[in-house]
């Protein structure tokens, strides 16, 4: 009898082990190590410097946290944000930068000016722009503009021998009140609807206005040409 008591109270034991492993196995398949990641303690603007306040460690999964996720407050403090952070959003290097003129827009002479003018992406090259690209910006008159004697000049030449590419041409460069190219034009930078730099052609954002550096000239013959005709940029292709 002693015998099969023990028999069985080793079985017992056994099983009871058997449970306590299987379980201890359990809870280490779902275990997974937590780390610290800095989240946004408030929402934080773009162009704004990150200050130790506004930003607040917290331990999360592995699993949950981005490859680019900033895991100490030291590493982004005295910098700005690229982008607007929401409160309670954990913090990407990428959207952070420790340059000092994010948002702002430099001329190359410090005489000049910065003249933004509004275009479509037929006039703008399919917005196929870089800032600092140099590029000529072609203004077109409205036809109440086109002074009389151009008018004559383009009807005779259909009555003769027709108008072709090269007549049409009619002003190379800045004269009268005719077609105009202003040439070498700096592309200062690419803005998109919400007054937002746009900062390289892969970004998602699509760009709506282009800040060119201008004179104190070009700069009121832009502003008269925009309510008196239209405007177009030409490109050079790269390699030419």
């Amino acid at each position: 009898m002693k015998r099969v008591n023990i028999f069985i109270l080793t079985i017992v034991l056994a099983l009871i082990f058997l449970v306590v492993e299987i379980i201890i196995i359990k809870s280490a398949s779902k275990y997974e190590p937590k780390i610290d990641v800095v989240f946004a303690a408030r929402k934080i603007k773009a162009g704004e410097t990150v200050t130790e306040d506004i930003l607040e460690e917290r331990k999360i999964s592995v699993s949950m946290a981005h490859s680019q996720s900033v895991k100490d407050k030291n590493e982004i403090t005295g910098k700005k944000a690229k982008v607007d952070i929401e409160k309670d959003e954990i913090i990407l290097a990428s959207r952070i930068t420790d340059s000092e003129d994010i948002g702002e827009i430099k001329v190359k002479d410090k005489n000049n000016r910065l003249f933004t003018v509004e275009f479509k992406s037929d006039q703008a090259n399919g917005w196929q722009l870089k800032e600092d690209q140099y590029v000529d910006i072609i203004f077109i008159p409205n036809e109440k503009n086109i002074m009389p004697a151009m008018k004559q000049e383009i009807s005779g030449k259909e009555n003769n021998k027709g108008v072709d590419a090269q007549d049409m041409n009619l002003v190379p460069s800045i004269t009268g009140d005719r077609i105009q190219r202003i040439r070498n034009i700096r592309v200062a930078a690419l803005i998109d609807e919400k007054g937002r730099l746009v900062k390289n052609p892969e970004n998602a954002t699509i760009p709506r206005y282009i800040s060119f550096e201008v004179d104190d000239k070009l700069d009121e013959f832009l502003a008269y040409a925009k309510g008196n005709g239209r405007l177009e940029i030409s490109v050079i292709p790269a390699g030419e």
